[in-house]
């Protein structure tokens, strides 16, 4: 709220607290269900519109302050016994709704994600700044919670409007890129097994080996009969 609030001018967002406390308090909790104003006080505040328009309840009967202060006490009490239920109620469904979302998501090179925003500038709050930027693309999967030097809690899926042009067409060429470097690591796998098995015993050596021993040994023979007569004839 404050962020939307004050956009870009934090420089002299002390200025603006005034009207923000005001439109905060007067804004009902999501978990209460009810303004800090009436708890606190027991009532609404009066709004500049009240002067135009009139109260919108009024309590002409109350004619003493003990009256007052009573029928206020009651007010409170009211409001914070329903505000302690609804407090209730609301930590069990946002308990629910983290263990449903608790989970690990399978990201594949290509996938749109955000990244946790942890660049810091000059005259602007940590706190009031985005804490997600992106998008951006899935380069590179180092294991199940490393992807490309940015560990998996810092990015979570993209969920937005329509991402431009050049990222669709980035995203057809890493996706391209990394299927094309999965199946040579999958040949280059696959040859390096077939080599094992095959030397893993001699009687497992394939015919075109063998023949080709053998080509090298009689050519070796070969070699050393004509050393040898050469030797003989000097």
């Amino acid at each position: 709220m404050i962020e939307a609030y004050l956009k870009d001018e934090q420089e002299d967002w002390g200025l603006h607290l005034g009207c923000l406390a005001a439109a905060y308090r007067d804004t009902p909790h999501e978990s209460t269900g009810m303004t800090p104003n009436l708890l606190m006080l027991g009532r609404e505040v009066r709004l500049p519109a009240e002067i135009v328009h009139g109260r919108v309840a009024r309590n002409d009967e109350i004619t003493t302050y003990g009256e007052y202060v009573g029928i206020l006490r009651d007010i409170m009490q009211h409001a914070h016994d329903i505000a302690r239920k609804l407090l209730a109620t609301a930590a069990k469904r946002q308990r629910d709704q983290h263990d449903v979302k608790l989970c690990q998501f399978g990201y594949i090179p290509g996938d749109l994600v955000w990244i946790l925003n942890e660049l810091r500038y000059k005259g602007i709050s940590p706190k009031l700044q985005k804490l997600y930027a992106g998008p951006f693309i899935v380069k590179k999967k180092i294991n199940d919670l490393n992807f490309k030097l940015l560990h998996h809690n810092k990015i979570k899926p993209y969920v937005g409007e329509s991402p431009p042009v050049w990222v669709n067409k980035m995203r057809k060429k890493i996706v391209i890129w990394n299927k094309t470097a999965e199946e040579k690591n999958n040949n280059a796998e696959r040859h390096i097994n077939y080599m094992k098995a095959s030397f893993t015993h001699v009687d497992n050596l394939p015919i075109f080996f063998l023949s080709s021993l053998l080509t090298v040994g009689v050519l070796g023979l070969q070699v050393i009969w004509l050393i040898t007569n050469i030797s003989v004839v000097v």
